[in-house]
């Protein structure tokens, strides 16, 4: 057997020879480095790539999807006529031979009727499916925002540490004679109230990391890069809006939570459900009609054959078994189903006012630390950094001001975070992305 060989040129130009057995292992092993560097995600862009990602992977969505396949083999199978029945009937006595097929025939529409009834729970499964797309949206959006604060919660507090740990070794070494003792502890002191947050946030990066990767499927880099969440364009003039434009706002938003959200939809489903079980279980009190035919061959006499055909029919007699229990179940489902459908209605008008509130107050408050309080933040940074600079002492102003600023970045962080979580909660109200 011929051996085949490949030439692979190295970075210092040298040469290596290997059979091709051997060229198709290293393919494959770099195959499986290359997985196993792809398992972890370094980067996401944005929350709407996590949302995808987590709606790729999500395995409450697939159970929601099979049993939407489930219930779209259930309308075939109310769709489906009943098979024929072939008979026989032999009389030794009387020498007759019967051979005949027997066919139910179903009346009142019963199948058509079952057919509706299938589809309509197949159309509940579909909404179900919408509500668990809000749902993942929602908590995605969550667990995006959470992790993001508390990567900058924690870069924020090492940033303060290390700042802290320049000047107490600058005191210590004389290199600014204008640190005195009592700068030095006062910079421990700011140094161990960081230290102790410092462990908080490592706690709360490791559980937010935890909860994000449960969502996605996979595991993210401990050091993966998150894009900065920022306000919708669609509510970034709420600030200037008057009640009147509020109110329109508000009337279009219900409107389209009324028209979009599953929960809607599956309440009205489930009303059209008890009203079609209901036409089921009336129609089952008519009885169907069981007809067959067939030749019919009798031997009166020996060598005589009369032959004809026979015809016959049953019906059953609706006595006993009228539908009772099936119908009085439909009668209450349908006024449980109305019930239910009346009190979401009011709930979901509720959750739409109540997230356009939130959405409205941060934005405001994001609107005014972005123009006054984060600027002012950090002209206090400066001004403390250039009085350090130019004297050479009062180190504390500076830490201090750093400090002020990192609490009033976590606060905007936390502001924003509560902001995502109003979008998402908005979105989950109205039942479509905003």
């Amino acid at each position: 057997m011929k051996k085949y060989y490949f030439l692979i040129w190295c970075e210092q130009q040298t040469k290596i020879v290997i059979t091709m057995k051997k060229f198709f292992t290293l393919i494959i092993l770099i195959l499986l480095v290359q997985t196993n560097v792809f398992a972890t995600t370094a980067y996401l862009a944005g929350i709407d790539e996590a949302i995808d990602i987590a709606l790729k992977s999500s395995g409450e969505l697939r159970a929601g999807q099979a049993h939407f396949g489930l219930t779209e083999a259930k309308v075939f199978t109310a769709n489906t006529r009943l098979n024929p029945v072939l008979i026989s009937d032999s009389g030794i006595a009387e020498k007759t031979y019967r051979v005949g097929v027997q066919m139910i025939i179903e009346t009142a529409g019963k199948r058509k009727k079952r057919t509706r009834l299938a589809q309509k729970q197949r159309d509940i499964a579909e909404n179900e499916i919408d509500a668990k797309l809000l749902d993942i949206k929602a908590q995605v959006r969550k667990a995006y925002i959470e992790l993001y604060a508390a990567q900058n919660k924690e870069k924020s507090i090492e940033d303060l540490i290390n700042t802290a740990d320049y000047f107490l070794s600058s005191g210590k070494d004389k290199k600014y004679p204008g640190i005195t003792e009592a700068d030095i502890i006062q910079i421990e002191i700011i140094k161990l109230k960081a230290e102790m947050e410092l462990e908080k946030a490592h706690s709360e990066l490791l559980q937010a990391h935890s909860v994000l990767n449960v969502l996605l499927g996979h595991s993210l880099e401990k050091s993966c890069v998150l894009e900065a969440p920022s306000l919708k364009d669609s509510f970034k003039d709420v600030v200037t809006l008057t009640d009147e434009s509020h109110k329109l706002n508000l009337d279009e938003l219900n409107k389209k939570a009324m028209e979009n959200r599953p929960e809607v939809k599956l309440y009205e489903d489930n009303i059209k459900l008890a009203n079609l079980q209901l036409d089921v279980a009336k129609a089952n009190i008519i009885p169907n009609v069981l007809l067959a035919s067939g030749p019919d061959m009798v031997s009166n006499s020996p060598g005589t054959l009369n032959v004809g055909a026979f015809i016959m029919t049953a019906v059953e007699i609706p006595l006993f078994d009228r539908q009772q229990g099936p119908i009085k179940e439909a009668k209450m489902m349908q006024k449980v189903a109305a019930e239910e459908y009346e009190n979401k209605k009011g709930d979901i008008l509720n959750e739409v006012y109540d997230a356009y509130e939130r959405i409205v107050f941060n934005t405001k408050l994001i609107t005014q630390y972005d123009n006054e309080t984060i600027p002012r933040a950090k002209d206090l940074v400066e001004r403390s950094l250039n009085y350090f600079k130019e004297h050479k002492k009062d180190p504390v102003t500076l830490l201090t001001a750093k400090e002020t600023s990192m609490n009033v970045r976590l606060t905007y962080i936390r502001l924003m975070s509560e902001y995502q979580n109003a979008i998402s909660d908005l979105e989950r109200a109205i039942g479509v992305s905003l």
